[in-house]
């Protein structure tokens, strides 16, 4: 019973020696552990010195195990194979499941590292973690090859985050006739977790509240949203469905028609949305504020002409209308949620 009395000391004292990402809870470790004290027993001398581990001897024919410590041993091999060939092929996506946008990032416009992106995503960076800016992805079709994600924008709905320390607010889904429906379809082909390039598609880019608006379009298809059009999308799932890495919009437009209709409020740091106060749908913007605002209020700016204050745009693609549009690229990552919101209110 000795020797076996010290198999077990020396097997506790290699558990804790292992590190955490190499615990038990693996499952391959786990078979593989217990595999090796009756693999040791029948061909070595047990290493009785403290936390060491004990150092085969490669002159012992190996194929002279025992058949059950063999096939144990090659259970384990199988197991974690088929661990790691599940997490290589995400088969824990579903139908149903639904993720939010937690960084999105210019990269480019017109092809060049133009002087406004850093403005920009500054703004976005801090509008997506107040939850001002929202980006839900719901899966609705999935199979071995592609995965069919809806897209909607959602608005914040409370002033305070839903507990002290969470910073998580509550939101609505701008997903119907009802409020503002922003609603999209983004299909990407897939293999395992990796995604390639999805079909052109359109996304819209809202941020406020329902009734504080931060972008004010009042003639747009889609009010008082940013439409992004022929955006193609890659990314990579995580292994445990957690969340989409590696984001990229490899390529979008907006068109130069669209954004002179476009106005903004910036809100700066902290400031909340309700700063930019609603939009007034008979205001003309000529009498005291921005005359390409109308329908808007003295709050909000015209987009292009911000954008245009620190450089010219080249206006380098051509867009869903058959005119100008300014080219970008961007990345982006998103992670998995369970509470899903609720549709925004009427208007």
């Amino acid at each position: 019973m000795g020797i076996f009395q010290d198999l077990f000391s020396n097997f506790k004292v290699l558990t804790r020696w292992m590190p955490s990402r190499f615990s038990a809870r693996s499952g391959r470790w786990t078979l593989a552990l217990l595999a090796l004290p009756a693999a040791i027993a029948c061909s070595n001398k047990v290493d009785n010195s403290i936390n060491r581990l004990p150092i085969p001897d490669t002159t012992t024919d190996q194929t002279s195990l025992p058949s059950d410590a063999t096939s144990l041993a090659g259970d384990a091999t199988n197991l974690a194979g088929e661990i790691t060939q599940a997490s290589a092929n995400c088969d824990c996506l579903a139908v149903g499941q639904w993720f939010r946008f937690d960084s999105l990032q210019l990269t480019t416009l017109d092809g060049i590292k133009h002087p406004v992106i850093g403005t920009l995503n500054n703004l976005w960076k801090n509008d997506i973690k107040s939850y001002y800016l929202n980006f839900y992805f719901q899966i609705t079709i999935l199979s071995a090859d592609s995965v069919t994600f809806r897209v909607v924008n959602g608005a914040r709905i409370s002033d305070t985050p839903q507990t002290p320390t969470d910073g998580i607010y509550a939101t609505c889904l701008l997903d119907s006739a009802d409020s503002i429906d922003t609603q999209a379809t983004i299909v990407l082909p897939r293999q395992g977790c990796k995604l390639g390039e999805s079909a052109p598609s359109g996304i819209n880019v809202y941020a406020g509240t329902p009734i504080y608006t931060k972008n004010c379009a009042p003639t747009l298809p889609v009010q008082h949203a940013i439409p992004v059009r022929n955006a193609v999308l890659t990314g990579e799932m995580h292994s445990d469905c957690s969340s989409i890495d590696s984001g990229l919009v490899v390529q979008g437009n907006f068109s130069k028609a669209a954004l002179g209709k476009i106005c903004t409020c910036i809100t700066i740091g902290s400031q909340p949305a309700d700063v930019c106060e609603q939009v007034i749908p008979t205001y003309k913007g000529a009498a005291t504020g921005d005359p390409l605002c109308d329908g808007c209020n003295d709050h909000y700016k015209s987009l292009q002409s911000l954008l245009e204050a620190f450089g010219d745009l080249q206006y380098g693609c051509i867009g869903d209308d058959g005119g100008p549009a300014v080219c970008l690229t961007a990345t982006y990552s998103a992670q998995r949620i369970e509470q899903v919101p609720p549709s925004c209110p009427k208007k």
